[in-house]
């Protein structure tokens, strides 16, 4: 279930004061992995972050397929996304799917860690 600002009742600068803190304290999920691949998100109790490539700050082609990879609606996706961020539960886990190009993803963003690319993009992505 994808949790939105409606869901939670806060409104949008106490939200985006709670993403900040959940994208800082988020344990970023390996880049170098599959993202659709079921085993790259282990069932858990944790909070972690996936970045995903962005050209500028409304970019969400990524995100759209890292969601389809992961079999989260498409209608979740356009409610629920918030400055560039997808908050979700997934396999017990507190899920953050964050643009790279966001204020949260350049804030927090591991350096060395490269956003993931979903291959459906990557001809598109190449030439780039």
């Amino acid at each position: 279930a994808v949790v939105s600002t409606q869901s939670t009742g806060l409104d949008r600068p106490a939200y985006s004061d709670l993403i900040s803190s959940l994208v800082t304290m988020a344990t970023p999920v390996d880049w170098r992995s599959d993202p659709c691949d079921s085993a790259t998100i282990p069932e858990g109790d944790k909070v972690l972050v996936m970045f995903y490539y962005q050209r500028d700050t409304r970019e969400t082609r990524q995100a759209l397929a890292l969601a389809g990879c992961l079999h989260l609606w498409n209608v979740d996706i356009v409610r629920g996304m918030f400055n560039g961020v997808l908050r979700t539960h997934y396999r017990g886990n507190q899920l953050l799917l964050v643009g790279s190009m966001t204020q949260f993803g350049r804030d927090s963003m591991p350096e060395g860690y490269k956003p993931f690319r979903i291959a459906k993009y990557k001809d598109e992505l190449d030439s780039e």
